[in-house]
């Protein structure tokens, strides 16, 4: 087993999952907004960003999403709600806690997470903070690796760190458990623990 730990050292890209209203990125919103920043090559792992947010007037629940969060753990979604600051002052944190580490490249389980962050920077008037050609689809780059001809592989034997799925600081250490240990075969720990937020 390898631990990424946490470093000093340079940070090149970050791992980023969302928990949302819907699956519109103009029109739901976000409610939670987690960040680990890490270092591709040397599995150098940064403090995260994790913040959940109120609903915008202009943005909605979907009643599908809304079904699906009825069938999760009611924990999980009641302590986002109670979590949730002004959507404004989260976004402006986000771009804040993103450029102290100059240009990283975005990555994330899909395209949704980052058509929703770039929805929210339009409508706070911040600029994206990340290069739309620059942005990493997790599931591709694992299928490349693994060479599936575009089917996801089965990374089964990566262990879920300690908490509940649908939190998004929990996915994101998932997600870059996988990766680090996609790219070499070898299981790997992520530190600092997974409660620890900046």
């Amino acid at each position: 087993m390898m631990i990424a730990r946490l470093s000093d050292e340079p940070l090149t890209d970050l791992m980023v999952d969302i928990e949302t209203t819907g699956t519109n990125p103009y029109h739901t919103g976000m409610i939670q907004l987690a960040a680990l920043p890490f270092n591709l090559k040397t599995g150098a792992v940064g403090q995260p960003f994790n913040r959940c947010l109120e609903l915008p007037a202009n943005r909605f629940w979907d009643e599908g999403t809304r079904r699906w969060w009825g069938q999760q753990k009611p924990e999980i979604l009641r302590g986002i709600l109670a979590a949730a600051e002004e959507p404004s002052l989260v976004i402006r944190e986000f771009w804040e806690f993103v450029c102290r580490h100059g240009q990283l490249r975005f990555w994330s389980r899909g395209t949704f997470d980052f058509w929703f962050i770039q929805s929210y920077m339009d409508q706070y008037g911040m600029p994206m903070p990340f290069r739309f050609n620059e942005a990493r689809d997790l599931r591709s780059y694992q299928a490349g690796l693994f060479r599936q001809d575009g089917k996801e592989p089965d990374l089964s034997w990566v262990t879920p760190p300690a908490g509940d799925k649908h939190n998004a600081l929990f996915d994101c250490v998932y997600q870059l458990k996988q990766l680090f240990s996609a790219q070499n075969g070898i299981f790997h720990e992520i530190l600092p623990p997974e409660d620890q937020a900046a």
